[in-house]
């Protein structure tokens, strides 16, 4: 079947449109629409690919609109009352644009904008590690563990741990098997003839392994690296593993400072601040860290109203 369409007159700019025809939106400006049964004269082609062509009416032949009655009136205000409402965000008064998509463009989600949403969740996550710290500092046997080694990849070469109430459990030094990398030295300032005389691992191996199976967990600043350490020690000396929690305050540290780096996808680590490159020391500098987090005082009414967004989320 033949489309009646293709006849009409097709227009391809705007300005060669007689003022008489008008779109259907054109109309409606002029409080104005087609009537039952008339039909467009025209069409002027759309400058998107696959979208079809306005039709273009007489506007001689239009009928006025019939007048809103009051409760249509109402009606159709309380939707729009309701709209800007759902497009503005509670936290910052943004109002997202209604209708159109583009890129960069802001979207109100559950009541936030999405800069919003990345704040709130920064928020939250400084929230949880403040309630973190508080329940490490009311734990009954959380202790702080630090080590100083040979080299990244080396031995301990000295050990401390202390309780949370700053108690020391233990502080200990060790004579390494392996020498000790000049870089290392530099930092710790322990040498080989330092520890000349003082034990094996293996030595006080039953002593630290006691310490820390009882513990409820065992907070270290960048445990990764020290956790390593500690097995490393054993599989050399050919000792069993110590098994016992460990907890990163370095990790819920960056958490706390909340300096989030895009293209990780992760917060930024933090420098340990306040330590003296001893185990002891640094021990003493973790457990400060961890009374100033729960130190805190931080807002949790919008904070743990807030939908939860995934940080990355983002903007």
């Amino acid at each position: 079947m033949n489309d009646p369409s293709k006849a009409l007159p097709v227009y391809t700019r705007w300005e060669d449109v007689p003022d008489n025809l008008k779109t259907k939106a054109q109309l409606s400006i002029m409080n104005r629409r087609p009537h039952k049964e008339q039909k467009p004269v025209a069409l002027k082609t759309n400058w998107r690919p696959g979208h079809p062509a306005y039709e273009l009416f007489e506007a001689s032949e239009a009928v006025s609109k019939r007048k809103q009655s009051d409760a249509q009136a109402a009606a159709l205000k309380k939707a729009q009352a309701a709209s800007v409402e759902a497009r503005t965000c509670k936290r910052c008064g943004y109002v997202e644009e209604l209708g159109r998509r583009y890129r960069g463009k802001m979207y109100v989600v559950d009541g936030y904008c999405s800069r919003c949403r990345f704040d709130l969740q920064i928020e939250r996550d400084r929230q949880a590690a403040s309630e973190w710290a508080k329940e490490m500092l009311a734990s009954d046997n959380v202790l702080i563990l630090d080590t100083e080694t040979t080299g990244l990849a080396g031995e301990i070469i000295e050990l401390a741990i202390m309780d949370v109430s700053g108690n020391v459990r233990f502080n200990g030094r060790f004579k390494p098997q392996v020498s000790i990398e000049p870089g290392a030295a530099a930092v710790h300032g322990l040498t080989i003839d330092i520890l000349a005389e003082e034990p094996d691992w293996a030595d006080r191996y039953e002593e630290v392994k006691a310490i820390l199976v009882n513990a409820a967990a065992v907070l270290i600043y960048n445990s990764a690296f020290d956790v390593e350490r500690i097995e490393s020690m054993n599989r050399r000396r050919g000792l069993e593993p110590i098994p016992f929690k460990a907890d990163c305050v370095m990790e819920w540290c960056a958490q706390f400072v909340g300096d989030w780096s895009e293209s990780r996808k992760s917060y930024r680590w933090q420098p340990l601040i306040g330590g003296d490159h001893s185990a002891l020391g640094d021990c003493a500098a973790a457990l400060s860290v961890v009374r100033e987090m729960a130190a805190a005082s931080l807002g949790e009414s919008e904070v743990m109203d807030a939908p939860d967004a995934a940080a990355n989320n983002q903007a």
